[in-house]
Parts: structure tokens; sequence; C-alpha cells
């Protein structure tokens, strides 16, 4: 077999296999020759950037997709004018100040009235490291050592639940109806732990508390010293008078006495927040970042290799 057949069958080969192994293979599969020392380095250097770049590149664009396209949405949004036309195609921002449109709802952890909340309670429990889909697949894993049964102590999740009602955000172009159930809310977090962290450690060190439907552990003396199991709670909430910015879809009416305006999740963004456009902006290229990092790595990786073959007399 002519040199270039064989060296393009060594291409078929590793594209057909997927295996990367082969690359380093000195045998032409079916010709029954072999390849030259000098087209073995070619096919190496040939190939080995162009994988790194495509492996590190696939992570890159993975991690880089979803933020640049936020970041573009963020920056395209039009402000929402309720006096404006029956409706409004694209993604819309709206910022004022958060009022209430009939009833308000109490957030667990505040107690105050808020026109959405979001809320969570986790306790500190001694349970397994993985979930049962994990250890499965650490079990079935041939390269991994871990081990799935073991456990540590952890925070986990006992309680979570969301509320919220439409409200109005008054603008300066006149009111606008939200209809928050299906938002994502980017709020600040409020959190509070019932226990120190001193008491936490000494909770951890009676055994009788890993266990926790045990009768000697509700008995044990040291329950004096450890107290009850340590919990916490999270809350983000929007309450009446908060500076507010949502971003969705929207749509205007024209009453007897004023523009309406509503905006709800019809668009592929639909997010309350209180942060700035600026700052949604900063943190989606941030978020960016890690994508941008690999992709700088795969190319100076696949740089190196390129300079040294080209050093070496290779290419």
């Amino acid at each position: 077999m002519p040199p270039q057949q064989a060296y393009w069958g060594w291409i078929w080969e590793i594209t057909r296999t997927a295996d990367p192994g082969t690359i380093f293979d000195l045998a032409v599969l079916s010709s029954g020759s072999t390849l030259s020392e000098s087209q073995e380095e070619l096919l190496i250097f040939t190939i080995a950037p162009l994988m790194v770049l495509l492996v590190l590149g696939f992570f890159a664009y993975g991690s880089m997709a979803t933020p640049i396209k936020r970041m573009r949405q963020y920056l395209g949004m039009e402000s929402f004018d309720p006096a404006m036309a029956a409706s409004e195609d694209g993604l819309v921002g709206v910022k004022g100040t958060a009022r209430t449109a009939e009833d308000t709802v109490t957030g667990p952890h505040s107690e105050e009235g808020c026109v959405a909340y979001e809320y969570e309670r986790q306790r500190y429990t001694y349970d397994y490291k993985y979930d049962r889909n994990e250890r499965a697949a650490v079990r079935s894993s041939t390269t991994r050592d871990d081990d799935p049964d073991e456990k540590v102590w952890q925070w986990k999740t006992v309680e979570s639940e969301r509320g919220s009602v439409p409200f109005l955000v008054e603008t300066d172009h006149g009111p606008v109806e939200v209809e928050p159930d299906d938002a994502v809310l980017d709020l600040p977090t409020q959190s509070t732990e019932s226990t120190s962290g001193l008491r936490r450690a000494l909770y951890t060190i009676n055994p009788l508390n890993k266990f926790p439907f045990s009768l000697l552990n509700k008995l044990t003396v040291f329950n004096g010293a450890s107290g009850d199991r340590p919990e916490r709670e999270f809350e983000s909430h929007i309450v009446p008078g908060d500076e507010v910015l949502v971003i969705g879809a929207a749509d205007a009416a024209q009453t007897d006495d004023e523009a309406v305006g509503t905006v709800s999740g019809g668009a592929d963004l639909y997010k309350i927040t209180t942060r700035s456009r600026l700052r949604l902006v900063l943190g989606a290229l941030f978020s960016s970042l890690t994508g941008v990092f690999l992709l700088l790595i795969g190319l100076l990786l696949a740089g190196v290799i390129v300079y040294v073959g080209i050093s070496d007399g290779i290419y």
C-alpha cells in the first residue's frame, strides 16, 4: 500500500473507533504494512493539537454559551413602556418599585409580607456522601476507587417552598403587572443557623447522633451538651418598596383610565432581580471566563505541540 494510503488509513481508523490509543499503535490495520518513523511522528503531531483543541474547545463552548447568550439578552433588552402599542416583541426589562396588587404572602423565616419568596431549611445530618444514582455509578465504575457507602456530616435540605402573588412595578411610564409564578428569583439571601459552630462540633462528637431515629439518641446524657440537631434557614424575598428589575415578555393594554402593562414568562428568559442591568452583564461576563481560560489553555497546548513539531522538523 502506498504510504499516503497507509497514512489516511490511520486517520480513518482513529475516527471510526474513537480510541485515542490507536494513535500510538505501530501497525496499519488491514494493510499489513507499517508506517515509517517519520510518518508516525507526523501522524501524532497532526492529530494531537487537533484533539487538544477539540476537547478543550468543547468544554469551553459549554462554559461560555449560556453566559454569552444571557449577556447579549441583557444588553439587547428594551425598556418597556405600557403606553406603547398593544404588544411589543422581544425581551423587555421593567425597572421600578414593587407594589402590592392585592394581598401579600408571609415569608416563613422573615415573617414579612412579601410579593414573592423562596425558602429552604437544612439539617446537619450524617448521611451518604453520594445519592442513590451516584452510588450505583461508583460501584459500576472501573476507574474510581471511592467508597460508594461512605457517610459524612453534611447539610441536607429537609424543607423548601416558594410563594408569590401578582404584584405591580411602578415605573416612570406607569404601572406594570407582574405574574411571578414561573420567574427565576435572583435575590439576596438571608440565612440563619440555629446553632453555633461550637455546638455543631459538639453535636458531631456524640456517636449516637449519627443515628437520627435511635431512641438512645434521644435519651443520651450527651444531648445536654450537643443540643438539638443543627439547622439553618435560607430565604430570599421581595417586599413592597423594593427596587426590582423584571425581565421577560411584555404585553400592553389601554384601559379607560391608563395604559397597563403585563410581564410574564412568554420569553426565553423570565427573571426578577434586585440587581441592575450592569451587574447582570458583568455577572454573565465573569461566568464566561472559565470557558475563555479553557480555550486559552487549549490554544497554548496546541501551540506548544506545533512548535515542538516544527523545531524537530516533523512538519
